[in-house]
């Protein structure tokens, strides 16, 4: 098997992007990158550090300069922030809000482009948005995966009626 095949996938939250990746990665033994992880991290070195959020410029820069890492059993991704486990500590209320900001300067997105570039460059199930058309046009394989509104809120924890 090619050790550099680079699989995409795509799509709307709550559609089993992250369930197939994990598939996928564990099969094939490849590393699996969730993409917002490394958003998440962003998000929480923004949070840690005496940067201000709404400066669009600083906080690129921060995620320019810092070091995020994802490594381990695609079940149970451990991301790293300048070395430290921070797998839990993304999952946060306040992290998830700050990472819904700064996902949105272009800065930001062009860092972790270039940063998920290179960790797929190794071979690597990747999840997340863009995956297939900006990060990785040219994937090895690509999946879009969509879901019923009522399949997506279940899948994301809602109690939703459609």
């Amino acid at each position: 098997m090619n050790s550099n095949l680079i699989i995409a996938i795509d799509g709307p939250s709550g559609a089993g992007k992250s369930t197939l990746g994990r598939m996928l990665a564990r099969e094939l033994h490849l590393l699996y990158i969730d993409t917002g992880s490394m958003y998440r991290a962003v998000a929480l070195a923004v949070i840690e550090s005496s940067v201000n959020a709404k400066d669009d410029l600083a906080v690129g820069s921060l995620a320019e300069r810092i070091d995020i890492d994802l490594a381990g059993d695609p079940a149970a991704l451990t991301v790293t922030l300048a070395g430290r486990d921070v797998s839990d500590e993304i999952r946060s209320e306040e992290v998830t809000e700050m990472s819904s900001i700064v996902s949105t300067i272009p800065q930001v997105r062009r860092a972790m482009v270039k940063r998920q570039r290179e960790l797929g460059a190794r071979g690597a199930v990747m999840n997340g948005r863009d995956i297939g058309t900006v990060v990785f046009p040219d994937a090895d394989i690509k999946f879009f995966l969509t879901a019923l509104p009522q399949e997506r809120a279940d899948n994301a924890g809602f109690d939703a009626q459609f």
